[in-house]
């Protein structure tokens, strides 16, 4: 049926509705589509947040087992006055405990930084539309390297300590041993 004096055929009119219904459905597919993407830049930015939280514990944990190494460089390089046998027991007794607290620590606390660092390390966002790991955005601004270098660190740290124990426990035993000679001396006189 066609209107001679508008010009307009119904055939014209189904032609511009199936027009405009085509342009619907590729409206929808684009919105689909970008809905998709921006669904994922989401999901992979929350994941990077995540990551940054769990490396912003991983460094205050650091920082917690470096300053407790660095208390105890200092102790360990301590040389007390020793001029009497308890002194020098109450002086082995001191590091004795401060071992067992270095051993609480090389099982508790350092086991748990390095296994907060490799969770972050093994982290992977991966989609078809995007993938993201530790420090592989150019805005990052820790990066894997850094995370190992700290982890190296404080492995070395707790190597030194270990040593200067044992320095500290020699010296200790020496100087124990040189009480007990001294006693000993004074006593047959």
């Amino acid at each position: 049926i066609c209107d001679w004096s508008s010009d307009v055929c119904s055939s014209d009119l189904r032609a511009r509705e199936t027009a405009v219904d085509e342009h619907w459905q590729r409206l929808d597919g684009l919105y689909n589509d970008k809905k998709a993407v921006l669904e994922d830049d989401l999901a992979r930015e929350t994941f990077r947040d995540n990551l940054k939280l769990q490396d912003n514990m991983h460094r205050r944990s650091h920082a917690a087992l470096t300053s407790w190494a660095s208390e105890g460089a200092s102790y360990l390089a301590q040389r007390e006055d020793i001029d009497d046998i308890p002194k020098a027991n109450t002086q082995l007794s001191i590091l004795k405990a401060w071992r067992g607290d270095f051993a609480a620590q090389q099982s508790n606390a350092l086991p748990a930084l390095k296994t907060l660092g490799k969770s972050i390390l093994d982290a992977k966002y991966e989609t078809s539309l995007s993938s993201y790991t530790f420090g592989s955005a150019q805005s990052d601004t820790q990066t894997p390297e850094q995370l190992k270098e700290r982890e190296q660190k404080i492995d070395e740290t707790f190597v030194n300590l270990d040593g200067a124990a044992g320095e500290k426990q020699s010296w200790l035993e020496a100087e124990l041993a040189d009480r007990k000679s001294t006693r000993l001396n004074s006593s047959h006189r």
